[in-house]
């Protein structure tokens, strides 16, 4: 068998050629161009889908790149103002008074509305902590209230069991305590069928 060559791409047989004619003739709405039988490789193609994003053929096959001092140019004067703005700029950064005193204007200004912004969110803050404080109060004392309610509600169930299983064992109290929930149902049970 003939050795495979790597520098030209593999040439598909005629029958695959067939088949994909076939398909392409299946799609009646699409204008497709049909390539002959073997396939033309096109190095154009290629030089697309091997090339990387940002380079081009002719740097993808060894030429050299621009040189970044060829690409952009910087001015070798001094700076108009320093990058960061959130510091301070300095009168050495500035040819002129003029040119430093606007930006430093403009600096200051950026930084009072910061700070006055600082201080709304941490008096928000403040706020939403005292209020998250006093809901935890109250929900302690409603929880407090609702403990001595159940304890309640535990006794009387004692209480009313004790009367149906053993009503000799009732104290004076019990008794007086049992015959007055007997009359607020009746009471209730008397409003309910009005």
């Amino acid at each position: 068998a003939p050795p495979v060559s790597s520098s030209s791409p593999p040439q598909p047989s005629r029958t695959l050629t067939t088949e994909i004619n076939i398909i392409i003739d299946l799609l009646p709405h699409t204008v497709i161009v049909k390539m002959p039988s073997p396939f033309l490789f096109n190095p154009t193609l290629q030089d697309s889908f091997a090339t990387p994003a940002g380079m081009s053929p002719a740097q993808r096959n060894g030429a050299p790149s621009p040189s970044p001092s060829t690409t952009s140019s910087h001015s070798s004067g001094k700076r108009s103002h320093p990058r960061h703005h959130r510091k301070e700029p300095l009168r050495e950064h500035f040819e002129t008074e003029e040119e430093y005193m606007k930006v430093w204007k403009q600096w200051r200004h950026q930084r009072d509305l910061n700070n006055r912004s600082v201080q709304k969110s941490r008096e928000a803050k403040r706020q939403e902590q005292r209020k998250r404080e006093e809901e935890h109060i109250r929900l302690e004392e409603e929880n407090l209230v609702l403990e001595q309610v159940i304890a309640g509600l535990i006794d009387q169930t004692s209480m009313l069991n004790l009367a149906l299983t053993n009503p000799q064992a009732l104290s004076t109290d019990q008794r007086i305590e049992v015959r007055r929930l007997m009359d607020e149902r009746a009471a209730s049970l008397a409003t309910q069928s009005v």
